[in-house]
């Protein structure tokens, strides 16, 4: 399972940087309490405005996480001269964040606060979920048309606010789900599928493996915001990068091709990038509820579009702009809602 540099700016499309998004307003969604943590969560819990700062934050993870996967295309896709395993780009990225982390980690364990999980299992189970998405995503890429893959995998917002439902009590209401599903519409018309994307799913198992991605992408995302809300940010971020690495590291050894030192220089950024993609995240849901922040991760593909034209010279045709349009419009939408309930 291959895929080329060039090919990895247009995946971060369909697992939209792994972003947690999410609402926090009376017009918006109204939540059953948080359990008592450790963690205090002040978005829900004391200031009601809170909210739009984890609004803000989701947007900074998002665009972290389309840089990110951006990354190996600044490569080009001559500069390596084959493609690079899918598995040997997830292990440097996750084993990159590991080292990132590690500084973080000592000075959290140098003030008294023990790495040691009380409840390894949800670590274990985020970073499974984490595994089986990119896994997923990557063989969905590579088996089907592109457009189609992403427009499947865009569906893990809708999972996430129905786990979020089940999970949390979150609820959206009115207006709100017009704007959320204006960002989703946004993203779609962004990424085009075929109009037979139906009839994939008739021929092609590649459309239920994407999305079976979308699920364990959505369940991650639950996942992040039960230990988030309930553990040190250190401790979330060790856990996640150690186990992720330690699970790729065997199938990326076994795949392993030779890079040129500007491809793998690039590729190792994507680790300490990813961590404060994942920093802004973690904030982000203790800040604001997944239901809210949700929809403003198909902002990746405005982020994106603005990658592709300042580095990339390729310019947007009318059709990504309108998408573009319909995702920012939501997006603001969605925050004026919570805007009012201050």
């Amino acid at each position: 399972m291959r895929y080329s540099c060039s090919q990895t700016s247009a995946l971060h499309r369909q697992n939209l940087c792994r972003t947690s998004m999410t609402p926090n307003s009376s017009l918006s969604i109204t939540k059953a309490p948080i359990p008592s943590s450790n963690v205090k969560t002040p978005g829900l819990q004391d200031d009601p405005g809170a909210a739009l700062k984890g609004i803000l934050l989701a947007l900074m993870g998002t665009a972290l996480f389309t840089i990110m996967f951006a990354l190996p295309k600044f490569a080009g896709p001559a500069s390596s001269g084959h493609d690079v395993p899918g598995l040997q780009i997830a292990f440097i990225r996750y084993f990159g964040g590991f080292l990132a982390v590690l500084p973080l980690a000592v000075a959290t364990h140098r003030k008294g606060v023990s790495l040691i999980s009380p409840q390894p299992q949800w670590h274990l189970f985020r970073a499974s979920l984490g595994i089986a998405s990119v896994v997923c995503g990557v063989y969905a890429a590579t088996h089907m048309p592109l457009a189609n893959a992403t427009a499947i995998g865009l569906t893990n917002g809708v999972f996430a606010i129905i786990l979020a439902f089940i999970f949390f009590g979150e609820r959206i209401a009115g207006l709100a789900w017009i704007a959320s599903f204006l960002c989703l519409a946004g993203a779609l018309v962004v990424a085009r599928p075929s109009t037979d994307l139906i009839a994939t799913f008739q021929s092609n198992p590649a459309a239920f493996i994407a999305l079976i991605g979308a699920i364990t992408m959505a369940g991650e995302m639950a996942v992040l915001t039960h230990v988030s809300r309930r553990e040190p940010l250190a401790r979330v971020l060790l856990y996640v990068n150690t186990v992720a690495s330690l699970a790729l590291a065997i199938p990326a050894f076994l795949l392993w091709e030779p890079l040129d030192q500007r491809t793998l220089l690039l590729i190792c950024c994507m680790g300490p990038v990813a961590i404060l993609g994942q920093i802004c995240n973690i904030w982000s849901v203790r800040f604001a509820a997944i239901s809210l922040i949700t929809p403003f991760k198909y902002s990746s593909m405005v982020f994106a579009t603005f990658i592709d034209v300042l580095f990339f010279d390729l310019l947007p045709d009318g059709i990504t702009v309108t998408g573009c349009l319909l995702v920012a419009f939501g997006g603001l939408w969605l925050a004026r809602l919570q805007r009012r309930r201050k």
